[in-house]
């Protein structure tokens, strides 16, 4: 659709999208004939259809689904090859070289909007139209909280286009069809969208439980609500929304009132100091406010104390069996421990027990409720598996003669960036830590670590002595793909692919055999591969495993996204916000400092545990703009190895290479554009700044 006010309004097409059977995967729902809108909520079966409708719009390319979609390809976690560019809704390049324009916007705005009328319309039936069956049908208390559901939504969808597009119309009810657009409102000020949108989890929260099972795991809860305000006061209180917005002149064609009302609970407190009753034409305050960061502070305390208390969660990792699962799924065997380079005896206890801490991370984002209580929130359903499959980055396996095609897709293509920047094993950058005379000195990173036996003597210093995360998401040259991923039909029970990323008859980089599907930086990722999907060489078949989801908020995040409150509120706060660092650091085996460092130290330090902890999960697009880093980070050159010849030697290719795309920033990119068509159409919209 066009424009705001066809996004908004939902015709009867898209009623068409209600059902009247339920499907046992809320997000799997396909109808399987076109009701009328009056049927919507005639049984307790079809409202609940209907409802899971609204959830639909969660799958857009907004999510960390998309890995070609500007959120997760236009950042500087990995490369893609650059033929993946002309890939349908592929947006990255357009994010990533400063191409993206009004008139190529990437279709967030319209979709987003029109599951809001979704939503609505879903509010207005079941309080206005309700059917005979259904008012005898629910149970008790179901009402108000399938209405809490969608008003959840409503926040949510509200939430995703602010945080890409900036200050948003606030759409507060459902609107008619023949709404003139003239009716229809331009941009609210930032913090007046902010306030609203806090409002509305606060209110739905109210009427959620904490907690889902079985198959409705996956919807709206309190505890994802309570999440939700604490990320959205915390990006509220971010430089880029607190002070240091770059475009002072971009302004509103008209006045956005404000409404003290909607502070409540412990935000009453910051109404004088954050809320406003005329914003003028302002759309961005200028001016540093640190009440922000106070407020979002205490969200994040209040989330995390209920989630880890009502919610019933915690921390992938902190329980044996978390530990041992690998025990469960794959054999009771020390073949099925993950290769870590200078830890391979596995008769030492130490390196056992780091590789089950690197097999653990692996199944942190890999496994679902009940197993894994870290989860607050996920997607899954086998659209979602179609898409993580889509994930798998090797696209040649070395088979016997070393040419046979084993599928795949070769992709994502972790940045020398990425390497560098996970810890060493005792817990410093790579550059700190060569500084103590425990990691090999930059000179020296590129070089043979002296390692030997079964192709394992081409791995690089770089890749030596590295935390468990290291070994878990990433993968190098002479190092482990997966863990029984190449087997055969004849029987074999399957091991782990040793990559040889120089040759092109291994996994190296050959056009003629692969145009497009090759690797860009010598580097690849293994986050999000089950560890125990398989590729079958005969027929050449990939056996995914059980459907797994897609994280959307972690626990771990609730823990970092107080420390980073924490220590931008600084003071009595900073030794707090270490221990909130430290918690996610123990899980991960990482040794975090006991003296408490320097409050720009420790800022500093929690954005690069978000960088790591969140790799790949859609965190870094947003994380970026938020601190108002643009440039510092996606201005940069970005690097791999010397991936892209064919048949290298090891020098030759163990050399930092510019990746050969056209990468550029500019501050524009804080915000993304919307369709010119909205602009024409909309008296009051005004388009954002640069575009």
């Amino acid at each position: 659709m066009n424009n705001l006010k066809n996004t908004v309004r939902v015709s009867l097409m898209l009623a068409a999208l209600l059902f009247t059977i339920v499907s046992c995967d809320y997000l799997d729902v396909v109808p399987p004939e076109q009701a009328g809108l009056q049927d919507a909520t005639k049984t307790r079966r079809s409202t609940l259809g209907f409802l899971f409708t609204c959830y639909a719009g969660l799958t857009a390319d907004d999510s960390p689904i998309g890995h070609t979609a500007a959120l997760n390809g236009s950042t500087d976690e990995y490369a893609l090859p650059i033929e993946w560019r002309n890939d349908s809704g592929a947006y990255w390049d357009d994010y990533a070289f400063n191409l993206v324009s009004a008139a190529n916007p990437d279709g967030l705005w319209d979709n987003y909007y029109k599951y809001i009328g979704q939503c609505y319309l879903f509010l207005r039936q079941v309080e206005e139209h309700p059917g005979e069956t259904l008012l005898k049908e629910w149970l008790p208390g179901e009402k108000e909280q399938w209405l809490a559901e969608a008003h959840f939504l409503i926040a949510y969808y509200h939430f995703a286009l602010l945080r890409k597009y900036g200050p948003i119309p606030i759409i507060t009810e459902y609107m008619p069809q023949d709404t003139p657009a003239s009716e229809f409102g331009g941009r609210c000020h930032y913090d007046y969208c902010v306030n609203w949108i806090a409002y509305q989890l606060d209110i739905a929260a109210q009427n959620l439980p904490p907690t889902r099972e079985g198959t409705e795991w996956g919807r709206a809860t309190s505890t994802m609500s309570k999440a939700l305000k604490a990320r959205l006061l915390m990006y509220a209180a971010s430089p880029l929304w607190n002070g240091k917005f770059p475009f002072s002149s971009w302004r509103n064609k008209v006045t956005t009132s404000g409404d003290k009302d909607f502070f409540v609970g412990n935000d009453a407190k910051y109404k004088e100091s954050i809320g406003r009753d005329d914003y003028g034409l302002e759309l961005v305050s200028s001016s540093y406010n640190e009440k922000k960061w106070e407020r979002a502070m205490e969200a994040c305390q209040e989330a995390l104390n209920f989630a880890t208390n009502e919610g019933e969660c915690r921390l992938y990792g902190t329980e044996e069996a978390d530990m041992k699962l690998y025990q469960t799924e794959l054999g009771n065997q020390d073949k099925w421990l993950p290769y870590v380079p200078g830890k391979e005896d596995n008769n030492i206890a130490e390196n056992r027990a780091f590789k089950e801490r690197v097999m653990m991370l692996r199944y942190m984002v890999a496994t679902r409720y009940p197993t894994n209580k870290e989860l607050i929130w996920g997607l899954t359903g086998n659209n979602i598996n179609s898409r993580i499959q889509g994930r798998i980055p090797v696209h040649i396996f070395q088979t016997g003669n070393k040419t046979a095609w084993a599928g795949g897709y070769s992709a994502i293509s972790p940045t020398l960036y990425t390497i560098e920047h996970f810890y060493t094993e005792e817990g410093l950058l790579p550059e700190d830590a060569a500084s103590t005379g425990n990691f090999a000195s930059r000179t020296e990173w590129f070089k043979r670590a002296g390692i030997s036996g079964n192709n394992r003597e081409d791995i690089i210093n770089l890749c030596v002595n590295r935390e468990p995360r290291f070994y878990a998401w990433m993968a190098f040259d002479g190092g482990d793909y997966g863990s029984k991923l190449l087997k055969t039909s004849s029987g074999d029970a399957g091991s782990p692919c040793v990559l040889n990323m120089k040759t092109a008859a291994g996994h190296g980089y050959d056009l003629a055999r692969s145009p497009r599907n090759y690797n860009v930086t010598g580097f690849m990722t293994q986050k999000y591969v089950n560890p125990t999907a398989q590729f079958v060489f005969d027929g050449g078949a990939f056996q995914a495993g059980e459907t797994k989801p897609i994280p959307l908020i972690r626990l771990a995040e609730l823990y970092l996204n107080l420390a980073e409150c924490q220590a931008n509120v600084g003071g009595v706060h900073l030794a707090n916000a270490l221990t909130n660092l430290k918690v996610v650091r123990d899980r991960a085996g990482v040794p975090t400092p006991i003296t408490v460092p320097a409050q720009d130290q420790l800022i500093e330090m929690v954005h690069n545990e978000r960088f790591i902890e969140f790799w790949n999960e859609g965190h870094r697009y947003h994380d970026v703009r938020r601190w108002a880093e643009g440039k510092k980070y996606f201005g940069a050159r970005r690097e791999g190895l010397n991936e892209m010849v064919k048949d290298i030697s090891f020098e030759e290719f163990n050399v930092p290479t510019p990746i050969n795309q056209p990468y550029r920033w500019d501050d524009r990119l804080y915000l993304a554009p919307i369709q010119n068509a909205e602009v024409y159409r909309n008296p009051q919209m005004v388009q954002a700044y640069g575009y």
